[in-house]
């Protein structure tokens, strides 16, 4: 993931209550794309902040990340790939912008607490 600039940041925000971390993650503006496998089981990660540049969510990127409450997906995002929330038991709803024209396969199989898409 690469900013303009030719940077690579994700910007990491964590909370340690009781010796648990969990991870709230911002994607740079400028990103076009969440790479395959990019936060595979992550377990830590709490949210996801996805800028309005990005199009593309890949295969597997938030697989296993079962602590996932919310995600706020840019209204630009036109692709989500296979099994991209697989087992995200905690989240509980996605909003998916009219303008995604593909869900991959099993994209939020196992997603057991997921009531509003």
């Amino acid at each position: 993931m690469a900013t303009p600039n030719g940077s690579s940041h994700v910007y990491i925000n964590s909370r340690d209550e009781l010796n648990v971390i969990e991870l709230n993650i911002h994607i740079p503006h400028g990103t076009t794309e969440v790479a395959d496998h990019a936060f595979k089981d992550w377990t830590q990660v709490v949210s996801m902040t996805l800028p309005e540049t990005v199009t593309k969510i890949g295969n597997n990127v938030f697989s296993g990340c079962m602590n996932l409450k919310s995600i706020d997906m840019s209204t630009s995002v036109i692709s989500i790939g296979e099994w991209a929330f697989h087992k995200c038991c905690n989240l509980t709803t996605i909003n998916i912008s009219p303008s995604v024209t593909s869900i991959g396969n099993d994209a939020f199989r196992d997603c057991t607490n997921l009531s509003t898409i």
